[in-house]
């Protein structure tokens, strides 16, 4: 039996026999002084002789006076729990009120307009309850963006039996690294617009993608859908964060002023985040410090509990052994959403599961037929173009009323200040199309003269190589004339050669430039080679004849290397040129008159020709 010790109308604390059973996180109950039924958590225990002392917070509604000490309490009846929980009798189903096995809904609403944030260790099953969060969202037609840097998520598309699934999932990738999916991850083709459409869940599928790419391809997109949120271009949209803490770092980077700025405003446009994460103490505090509701699974790192303590409301120091004795499928939730901190038992999945250790999700190797699975991805792409055509009609409908609305209104005015209304609107619209006609008037002329220059430079510089040439021919020609000259003096070398290279300054700039040369690696050498052979052109068809893959990810700071050498320079956005010549013309310039630069050029590029040893 369990008994109130002592006692105030926020809680109290009791006594109980160790086969009584409460935990902490339970729920129990006790009548009030007066009247009624309160119902308590369970927030801390501990032995005391040969009972459990324990304390309890009363949630929902408090008493008016103190418990009466002696009182008895029970546990507490589920129907009563969830009344004070203030939880709906349907919504999105996460799983069962641990305790009772009673279904646990939250409300569809509250959910979609909540800055949540889903934490939890490795093997925790934070990833595995984001899949069952997307597929609650399915059932309510909710439009999904899903940031996927392991490419488990394509998942949804079947059951765990094999079988297609009822939702439709589009996923974007490197086609080159995942020629299955479903659509080619280009910035360039993508239209915000595609990616977040009712009864459908977007996965950009990251695998495979550089670090600095994904930063790009997450920064833009993000930026690109809240945009269009915010001119209510797209529905109201659940944007799922995997690996939170590579795009939100403590460090700045390109994503995360993005992620900051919809966390700070995203709620009131319907435009929201739920971040996932095994590092909750990573993410950048100010984003973290926004969101208004944690489902946490089991974390044992104590600075990662302490940022999440700190962070949710409803909980103290006291929760956090209860964090770290969370098992597998086990949750704790806290916020906004739910009136006390609660533990939940995560239901089944009704999709597969699948784990970014196992490799990249690919339908033919885990459906009974791939056919089938995309068949009825057809039929549900079919059924979500025709939800958003919908929705646009809807929208076109409200648009119109509310134009009727405005037009009766303006009916009621007098007619003369009508007209004049409406004369000023035309005219201020009539000067708007003026103001944007001259604006693409000035962006047209402007691409033109960015066409002019582009042309006016390739002009010049084929100028300049021109007179290279001639310049060369000019001193070959000098130099003969010289050599003839001077055989009969013994100091002067036979081929005219001798001048430059024999200088003490000329012998350390070139030394220097032969150590510099030795220091590249393969990659370095083979694709400074290509632009010695190739007029220009770009860093992956430089990395590819070099011998590496042009999607590599060290193609960029091979090339960044040879830029910062001054061996090859930019000459426009992708295309870059050789300049190791102009870098020894430059060092060399003052000693023009005591011999050939060409010599001093040719003697590095026969290096540079030459294999490098071993």
């Amino acid at each position: 039996m369990a008994n109130i010790t002592q006692s105030s109308t926020l809680g109290f604390e009791l006594e109980m026999d160790y086969d009584e059973g409460f935990v902490e996180g339970d729920f129990v109950q006790a009548p009030g002084p007066s009247r009624g039924e309160y119902v308590a958590q369970i927030t801390h225990t501990e032995t005391s002789n040969d009972h459990i002392e324990a304390n309890a917070s009363v949630i929902g509604s408090y008493p008016d006076l103190p418990f009466r000490r002696g009182t008895e309490v029970k546990k507490a009846d589920q129907r009563l729990v969830l009344e004070t929980l203030s939880l709906p009798h349907e919504g999105v189903h996460i799983g069962t009120l641990r305790g009772f096995g009673t279904p646990l809904y939250l409300s569809v609403e509250k959910f979609m307009e909540k800055q949540v944030g889903v934490f939890g260790r490795t093997g925790s099953g934070k990833s595995y309850t984001a899949g069952v969060l997307t597929e609650e969202l399915f059932e309510y037609e909710q439009p999904m963006v899903i940031v996927d840097p392991h490419g488990e998520y394509a998942s949804l598309k079947i059951r765990p039996d094999g079988e297609a699934s009822d939702y439709r999932v589009v996923e974007y990738a490197d086609l080159e690294f995942n020629s299955a999916a479903d659509r080619d991850l280009d910035l360039d083709s993508i239209d915000p617009l595609d990616l977040a459409r009712p009864k459908q869940a977007t996965v950009l599928n990251l695998r495979g993608v550089d670090t600095e790419r994904q930063e790009e391809i997450v920064s833009t997109l993000l930026d690109a859908l809240f945009l269009a949120r915010k001119r209510d271009r797209i529905p109201e949209t659940k944007v799922f964060l995997e690996e939170a803490h590579l795009f939100a770092p403590q460090r700045k980077n390109e994503p995360r002023s993005v992620i900051e700025n919809i966390a700070k405003e995203g709620r009131k446009f319907g435009f929201t985040l739920a971040l996932v994460s095994q590092r909750p103490s990573e993410i950048y505090p100010n984003i973290r410090a926004q969101l208004q509701a944690f489902i946490i699974h089991k974390l044992t790192d104590d600075t990662d509990i302490s940022k999440i303590i700190k962070n949710a409301e409803g909980l103290d120091s006291s929760w956090g052994t209860q964090i770290q004795k969370l098992q597998t499928g086990e949750v704790l939730f806290v916020g906004d959403v739910i009136a006390s901190p609660t533990f939940v038992e995560v239901r089944e999945r009704r999709t597969k599961h699948h784990e970014g250790s196992e490799g990249m999700f690919q339908t033919s190797q885990h459906a009974q037929d791939a056919t089938a699975v995309d068949d009825r991805q057809t039929e549900l792409d079919e059924e979500v173009t025709a939800a958003t055509v919908a929705r646009l009609k809807e929208h076109i409908n409200e648009l119109e009323a509310e134009r009727d609305r405005l037009r009766e209104s303006l009916e009621q005015e007098q007619e003369t200040n009508m007209s004049e209304q409406l004369a000023e609107l035309e005219t201020t619209v009539d000067e708007q199309r003026e103001k944007i006609e001259d604006l693409h008037s000035k962006v047209r002329d402007r691409e033109g003269s960015i066409e002019e220059l582009e042309a006016q430079l390739e002009n010049r510089e084929q100028q300049l190589r021109e007179q290279r040439k001639k310049i060369q021919q000019l001193r070959t020609e000098r130099n003969a004339l010289e050599g003839e000259a001077s055989r009969s003096t013994p100091s002067q070398s036979e081929n005219g050669e001798g001048d430059i290279l024999d200088h003490p300054y000329v012998d350390r700039v070139l030394t220097r430039l032969q150590e510099e040369l030795a220091a590249l690696d393969k990659y370095e050498r083979g694709m400074l080679e290509f632009f010695l052979y190739n007029e220009s052109g770009s860093i992956e068809d430089a990395y590819f004849h070099a011998g590496g893959s042009p999607n590599s990810s060290q193609r960029y700071e091979k090339a960044e290397t040879l830029i910062e050498k001054n061996f090859i320079r930019k000459r426009k956005r992708g295309e870059y040129v050789y300049a190791l010549d102009d870098l020894i013309e430059d060092k060399l310039t003052d000693f023009t008159d005591q011999g050939n630069i060409d010599v001093a050029i040719d003697k590095i590029e026969g290096d540079l020709t030459t294999p490098a040893a071993g």
